[in-house]
């Protein structure tokens, strides 16, 4: 799975490169007849929320006292991140993102016999660098937006990418005895959907909504005995911004 999401990065990059170098290629060509009213190259800037999907149950085994259930809880956070969008045609785009996520995380530890300890695990901050391609659907304006410079451009998407982590624990975790570790990097898939709306020529609305499907390697320790499980860390995300063509 990971080897081809990262060779499915790297077709993403080169494709980006090619037409980047070659801006009078057979893209650029059918784009001026067909598509003229936004340039190849937009860069934009979204913020939003994160909806947190992250409810795993039963984790990590035994521990010098018996089993222990336990399950981490992901609460809801925000992001930011600018877009690098390239077109290739008036229905293709490849896109390259990164920017930054942060929620807080609980957890609930059930042992056998013995009341349960439930609190605050500590905060996830992410920093994503994912290649997407992008199917579109440009529509002229209609309506009260019937003039030149309004355009709609509904779009799906679909990427692959570097998700960078860093856990900061809480003194409540570790105050009762169990310390949470991730590892550094993961590969994670992003798939969404989403709206421009170009008032001018050049700026545009951006709404969009994504599934970010991650899954970590979460350390547990306590009593001495550290266990380790690919913990689901995933999230939607759902935001708006501006975008500038150029």
């Amino acid at each position: 799975m990971r080897k081809k999401a990262m060779n499915l990065f790297c077709l993403f990059f080169a494709l980006f490169l090619f037409f980047v170098d070659n801006p009078q290629g057979l893209a650029y060509t059918y784009y001026e007849e067909d598509f003229s009213f936004t340039e190849d190259l937009s860069l934009g800037l979204r913020a939003g929320a994160v909806i947190n999907a992250l409810d795993n149950k039963y984790l990590f085994g035994m521990t010098a006292q018996g089993f222990r259930d336990i399950s981490i809880i992901g609460k809801d956070g925000w992001y930011f991140e600018v877009e690098l969008d390239k077109k290739l045609n008036k229905y293709f785009s490849v896109a390259f993102e990164s920017g930054r996520m942060e929620y807080d995380l609980d957890f609930t530890v059930n042992p056998e016999n013995t009341s349960g300890i439930s609190g605050a695990m500590g905060s996830m901050e992410i920093l994503p660098v994912v290649g997407k391609l992008k199917v579109q659907y440009p529509i002229e304006g209609f309506g009260e937006f019937s003039e030149a410079s309004y355009k709609f451009i509904p779009y799906i998407s679909a990427g692959v990418g570097g998700m960078f982590t860093d856990l900061s624990e809480d003194s409540y975790a570790t105050s009762t005895g169990y310390n949470f570790n991730t590892d550094s990097s993961a590969l994670a898939g992003k798939y969404g959907m989403g709206l421009d709306f170009y008032f001018t020529e050049n700026f545009a609305v951006n709404l969009e909504g994504a599934y970010i499907d991650m899954d970590i390697k979460t350390d547990m320790s306590t009593q001495g005995i550290t266990t380790t499980e690919d913990v689901h860390y995933d999230s939607w995300v759902v935001g708006g911004g501006l975008k500038y063509s150029f």
